[in-house]
């Protein structure tokens, strides 16, 4: 009995498992760091940049106050502008003392929590309190007169006028 072989397993089996292996850790070497399996297209900001983005709009204007949240938000958290545009007050909530979006509906219809900054819940609280809004979607179109209108915006509302 000793020197029977499973049904299909030749001797070499086992060393072919064992070469594959090591080759694979060639493609992977941790010496050299991480494999990168993709390249940034485009143009990033920095740090620097997006602050200044960020503060670009007029604080002092209500559209000004909402174009500041809007761009506070979307880096800050992260969110894609479907995510933005379906941002509702019920899933801002505050979760051991610290606030997120629960349960956004994002890309591909997966349902995500994101973890929302101290500074973008001050933007999003200075923009609900000078348009006085509280419930139904966050972000709104704002008319020439300076007030909100509507319950919410579309997609391309905002993004084709930047």
């Amino acid at each position: 009995m000793e020197g029977l072989r499973p049904y299909g397993v030749s001797p070499t089996r086992p060393l072919t498992l064992v070469s594959s292996a090591l080759s694979s850790r060639r493609e992977f070497d941790v010496s050299r760091g991480v494999k990168q399996l993709g390249v940034r297209f485009g143009n990033w900001l920095s740090a620097d940049g997006a602050r200044r983005l960020w503060q670009s709009p007029d604080g002092e204007t209500i559209k000004g106050k909402r174009d500041r949240a809007i761009l506070a938000v979307l880096p800050g958290c992260g969110l894609r502008r479907r995510e933005l545009a379906d941002l509702a007050f019920g899933h801002l909530q505050e979760r051991e003392a610290h606030w997120a979006i629960i349960d956004l509906i994002g890309k591909g219809g997966h349902i995500r929590t994101v973890p929302v900054p101290d500074r973008v819940k001050a933007a999003i609280d200075e923009w609900a309190a000078a348009a006085d809004i509280g419930t139904g979607k966050v972000f709104r179109r704002v008319c020439r007169a300076g007030k909100h209108w509507g319950e919410g915006a579309s997609l391309n509302a905002w993004f084709g006028t930047w």
